[in-house]
């Protein structure tokens, strides 16, 4: 089956648009929190409360496209030369990875030592750390912090995710360079089911979401959606030839889902307890499909790909995910004088300054800061790599 892919240069040239779509729910998941606006409208209140406050998922979908992705370049690898060269991986991703990261590391510390924003009463303006924080970050262990320590430095608290992902790129490359193709899909189905365990131990815990043994069922379902379109035909023929009504379905399904997440509990305690620990495996099956859908049906009702400019904001999506909690601090003293308080506008306002900062630094960051290291990265390259 694999030969029959165009494995030399993966073309999935839809996959930044959907990067992009995943940042901004994140951003307006946490502009919901950050500027604190309370809706007097109860309809718009509802839609904020049950759509844009669950862009948390944004970060589920990035868990999944990684998963995927990392494994299909890892399939690819051992099908073209018999074996995995970890330290290639390994500075790939460093290169990748590490200049941004330690960049808002550096400045998520030393921003409590050179500033006193007026908005430190703010619930969520939070940018106090400790030394004593600074091990964690260090070595990838931001997510395990919060865990123990409570987000306490809102720029470093969205670098969670970042963690989580260096945990699996770290344990990854050595399970495929240990195990057939048949034993990484039977790992992966091992991944979910401990993660699942976990979700049920601690169920009513608010700091789970955070743990890495919580997050790994999403990348396996993002490895196993690269094992199956790769080694099994009659699943990419299906995915392939995917009807519009299914396709539709998806759609459909994904978004009357969203305004549930986290809503389990207005059943009772033994239904949340129940379903809670599903939760995660149905939104990741969901994401794995829409990825699948984009990238492989030809029944596709819209390629999110045709939209250049979410397209090219894609391509920046790591330094929009990682920069954009910077930017909130001064985008909140820009308007704090220009608009009424608490308003509408200004709440809207301020999402869209929000945004266009966001990514006029993160197309500087790209340009200047990042190329050089990823022309580097490409040094160490067998495939092309996305």
């Amino acid at each position: 089956m694999v030969d029959s892919i165009n494995v030399q240069k993966p073309n999935f040239v839809n996959l930044n648009a959907l990067r992009f779509f995943a940042f901004f729910a994140v951003l307006l998941s946490h502009a919901y929190s950050y500027y604190a606006y309370h809706f007097p409208n109860k309809y718009m209140e509802i839609l904020h409360r049950h759509f844009f406050i669950n862009g948390n998922l944004g970060v589920n979908f990035f868990f999944v496209l990684s998963g995927f992705l990392i494994s299909w370049l890892l399939f690819i690898e051992k099908e073209k030369s018999g074996k995995i060269d970890v330290k290639a991986f390994y500075l790939r991703r460093i290169f990748r990875i590490w200049p941004v990261y330690y960049l808002v590391v550096f400045i998520g510390f030393m921003m409590p030592l050179i500033t006193d924003f007026h908005f430190m009463s703010q619930p969520y303006f939070h940018i106090t750390t400790s030394i004593k924080q600074l091990p964690w970050y260090l070595f990838f262990l931001g997510n395990f912090d919060i865990i123990v320590n409570g987000a306490s430095n809102f720029i470093l608290s969205v670098l969670w995710s970042v963690s989580v992902e260096e945990q699996f790129y770290l344990v990854w490359p050595i399970v495929f360079m240990l195990l057939s193709k048949k034993h990484v899909r039977n790992f992966c189905f091992l991944v979910i089911c401990i993660s699942f365990i976990y979700r049920v131990k601690n169920n009513t815990s608010l700091v789970a979401y955070y743990s890495t043994l919580s997050a790994m069922s999403d990348l396996a379902i993002g490895s196993l959606a690269a094992y199956y379109c790769l080694y099994n035909k009659k699943f990419m023929e299906w995915i392939t030839q995917l009807s519009r009504k299914k396709i539709v379905l998806i759609y459909v399904a994904l978004m009357a889902y969203i305004p549930l997440h986290g809503f389990s509990h207005i059943f009772g305690e033994l239904p949340f307890l129940v379903y809670h620990p599903f939760e995660p495996i149905f939104f990741s099956l969901l994401f794995a499909l829409i990825l699948l859908e984009q990238n492989f049906s030809v029944n596709s009702l819209f390629k999110f790909g045709r939209i250049k400019l979410f397209s090219e904001w894609g391509k920046i999506s790591y330094g929009l995910y990682s920069y954009h909690a910077i930017m909130f601090p001064f985008v909140f003293i820009l308007t704090d004088a220009l608009f009424p308080q608490d308003s509408f506008v200004q709440y809207l306002v301020r999402i869209v300054f929000s945004l266009l900062l966001t990514i006029i630094f993160s197309k500087l960051s790209y340009k200047f800061f990042e190329t050089p290291f990823l022309k580097i990265k490409q040094k160490y390259s067998r495939i092309i790599i996305i």
